[in-house]
């Protein structure tokens, strides 16, 4: 069994797991199709993407996206960052962001359980 099936069953792991990905992705790959990236590194952990945006606002120019790794009571949240410039992208837990949008990842996530079921 590889390292990477033994993460698959917790989702704490599988955020760690999904951040290496996204980490050993080169930079102007991350600026170019920001959205495609997390798409695939979310696919090596079975995550979902819930949604994402481009922030333009001054000084803290970032592309987001809120995930979710895991079932049930196991889900977990979590925030995909890529601030503008030479900074690193960063993959935080959702109640350990700072991000705003942090907060309404779960709703989104609760969207996507309802659109799937219909």
């Amino acid at each position: 069994m590889s390292m990477l099936a033994d993460h698959m069953g917790n989702a704490a792991e599988s955020l760690d797991v999904l951040g290496l990905e996204l980490a050993l992705r080169e930079r102007e790959a991350l600026d170019a199709d920001f959205g495609g990236c997390v798409v695939s590194a979310l696919e090596t952990v079975k995550g979902t993407l819930l949604f994402q945006m481009e922030i333009d606002a001054a000084p803290e120019r970032r592309k987001v996206a809120a995930v979710c790794v895991g079932q049930g009571e196991a889900r977990e949240f979590a925030m995909i960052v890529l601030p503008e410039g030479a900074g690193s992208i960063t993959v935080e837990r959702a109640q350990e962001s700072g991000d705003p949008l942090a907060a309404i990842a779960p709703s989104y996530a609760g969207l996507v359980d309802v659109l799937d079921a219909a």
